[in-house]
């Protein structure tokens, strides 16, 4: 069985973007609320590991880069919504930052990875190259039939 790349690629995207979560997040939580600090943490995070996952992890080339920002953002409000409760469930029962952190983490992380590559900067299939070839060759007969 041969693993897909970009599974590799995001891991260490993800690994490098929890680097940068994790530091705004308990610096943060020493000053404000966890899940305020949590919500800014995963905000900062995104917008780099936003970048680092259309152009290395998924090499998406859409030209229609605002369908993929909002499509992004859907996935990450999701993914904000079940990290933040998770992590705030965790932390109510252990006290402890750094493993409410860690299984937040970890669930947040397999539906984010699910959703960009299936969802967000999901390549066209050659299905749907040929669809649109077929789709331009029948609109072009059509222009000189007129």
């Amino acid at each position: 069985m041969k693993l897909d790349k970009s599974i590799f690629r995001f891991l260490i995207i993800g690994g490098s973007s929890t680097i940068i979560d994790f530091i705004i997040y308990y610096i943060l939580s020493c000053c404000i609320d966890i899940s305020i600090s949590k919500c800014i943490s995963m905000l900062c995070a995104s917008i780099y590991s936003y970048f680092l996952n259309k152009y290395w992890t998924f090499v998406n080339d859409d030209k229609r880069p605002l369908l993929t920002i909002i499509k992004y953002y859907i996935t990450f409000a999701v993914n904000m919504v079940i990290n933040i409760s998770v992590n705030s469930f965790i932390f109510y029962h252990t006290q402890s930052k750094i493993i409410a952190f860690i299984i937040a983490t970890g669930i947040a992380m397999i539906i984010n990875y699910l959703l960009q590559k299936d969802w967000v900067f999901k390549k066209n299939n050659e299905k749907n190259r040929m669809l649109r070839k077929l789709q331009s060759a029948f609109s072009s007969g059509k222009k000189s039939d007129g």
